[in-house]
């Protein structure tokens, strides 16, 4: 199957290899994940296996709806835009799709995160923490980060890879002709190395913003304000370049992520084709 015909599922098909790719991801990246919040939190490093997967049973369970809901978002747009496949949709109505269903997702990334952030600042258990974010009625804290952000970081790999994998095949046939695997992979550093530099503000902001906990008197002097805390973070660091504070492991393993969600994308994609293709066939 090339990048450019993809097949049309359904709605369930979409969510299922969304939420298989995601959970497949975060898995194996939790540790970046530890590493990158701690260097953004400003906490120290603690090179321990507890350390790196606290929070994973949460990052798991966010994950898997959350790239579920890009996937299917993502796959259903597509298919009522085309007309069921029919019309061939350009690459900027694949690009603001792309973006639309990462900016939608992010009604279930942001509480999640938020959770995981919490439960890492302060080592305490998801059900503990989760009552005590409700408690202080704070559970979209920083929802609007996580809007840019994954606008960003989905038209990254569910728009750009597939783009440019697809113009690499073509353009360069004698080296990536009939190597998908090899285009796919320069492609999804590149759209990686894009969702990195473009999301890494929003991601870092939004991090210290959810890390920060206002009393539960809701004292006026606590700043809610997530433009304040960016001008306090710049303030204290004396440079803008504190918003890029864990650029190298977010960079990491967005540059992975896309990759290996790109490939779970495809993989996945196409069995469900295969599958629908078989029942056709036994039953014919």
């Amino acid at each position: 199957m090339s990048s450019g015909e993809r097949p049309v599922l359904s709605a369930y098909e979409y969510a299922a290899a969304g939420a298989i790719a995601g959970a497949v991801e975060v898995t194996i990246q939790q540790p970046e994940i530890a590493w990158k919040n701690a260097i953004q939190d400003k906490r120290p490093i603690m090179f321990h296996p507890k350390f790196f997967y606290r929070g994973l049973t949460i990052n798991i369970a966010s994950m898997a709806p959350y790239t579920a809901v890009q996937f299917a978002l993502n796959g259903m747009m597509t298919k009522w835009l085309s007309k069921g496949g029919e019309r061939p949709l350009g690459d900027w109505e694949k690009l603001g799709i792309a973006a639309t269903a990462g900016g939608l997702s992010a009604l279930i990334s942001g509480p999640a995160e938020l959770i995981l952030i919490r439960q890492q600042r302060l080592g305490s258990a998801l059900v503990p923490t989760a009552k005590d974010i409700l408690i202080r009625k704070e559970i979209l804290r920083g929802f609007s980060l996580a809007f840019l952000r994954d606008s960003i970081y989905v038209c990254g790999y569910l728009g750009l890879t597939p783009l440019w994998k697809e113009q690499l095949m073509k353009s360069f046939p004698d080296k990536f002709g009939d190597k998908p695997l090899a285009a796919s992979m320069v492609a999804s550093v590149a759209a990686g190395l894009v969702a990195a530099v473009g999301t890494q503000p929003f991601d870092t902001i939004k991090t210290r913003y959810q890390a920060m906990m206002p009393p539960l008197d809701n004292s006026k002097h606590f700043s809610y304000s997530w433009l304040s805390v960016c001008k306090q973070m710049k303030d204290q660091a004396g440079s803008w370049r504190v918003l890029y504070d864990g650029m190298i492991p977010r960079g990491m393993r967005i540059v992975f992520g896309v990759f290996i969600l790109s490939e779970c994308r495809d993989v996945m994609e196409s069995w469900f084709e295969k599958r629908k293709m078989n029942k056709v066939a036994t039953v014919s």
